[in-house]
């Protein structure tokens, strides 16, 4: 994945750059608490494009189905969902109708790693977003990925999946990492004498 390469004819010269992952901020960081304007430019524009491209490769690299723009630190109103085969880049998203029962699901984050919480949300979504060519798309989203949509929107809205956990769910969760990180690095251990 860190070996993609965008490749830019400039009619002249052919610019090979390598396309590198971004950081991920911590959800203490001062961008994640603030709402990100909508985006105003024109569509396509090929620093969006980069960004969502960069997105997509960093949310793959660390193990993520989701992740917004300002959780790299970039104050565009635009995330990436997805895994295997489907993607979305949606950019100015907005949810039109939601299901009013909620559903909790274990959810995590990756500007919190290690941290699981159940988290109730509603199981559908009808959303409209704007792509990378910057065509309006209006679709209905159902389970997993309706969970996704939402949790990553929050980021956009200057909000944490940590807001709807309690402090008494929160510190669980975070004991539960603190020893799974143990258990790794115990196991570590054991590896590197072993070889």
């Amino acid at each position: 994945m860190i070996d993609d390469i965008i490749t830019i004819n400039t009619g002249t010269n052919t610019i090979t750059e390598k396309i590198l992952p971004y950081n991920i901020l911590d959800l203490k960081s001062s961008i994640l608490k603030r709402i990100i304007p909508e985006y105003t430019g024109s569509l396509p524009n090929s620093n969006i494009t980069n960004i969502a491209a960069r997105l997509k490769m960093t949310m793959k690299l660390f193990g993520g189905v989701g992740l917004s723009a300002n959780q790299c630190g970039i104050s565009e109103r635009l995330f990436v969902i997805g895994a295997d085969d489907f993607y979305l880049t949606c950019i100015n998203p907005k949810i039109i109708a939601s299901d009013n029962t909620k559903v909790k699901q274990k959810e995590g984050c990756l500007s919190a790693p290690g941290i699981f919480i159940n988290i109730a949300r509603s199981p559908w979504v009808d959303i409209e977003y704007l792509d990378l060519s910057g065509k309006i798309n209006s679709i209905k989203l159902t389970g997993i990925t309706a969970r996704i949509f939402q949790h990553e929107l929050e980021h956009l809205d200057g909000k944490s999946f940590l807001e709807y956990a309690g402090p008494v769910a929160i510190k669980l969760a975070e004991k539960k990492k603190d020893l799974l990180y143990k258990k790794i690095i115990r196991r570590k251990k054991v590896a590197d004498k072993q070889h």
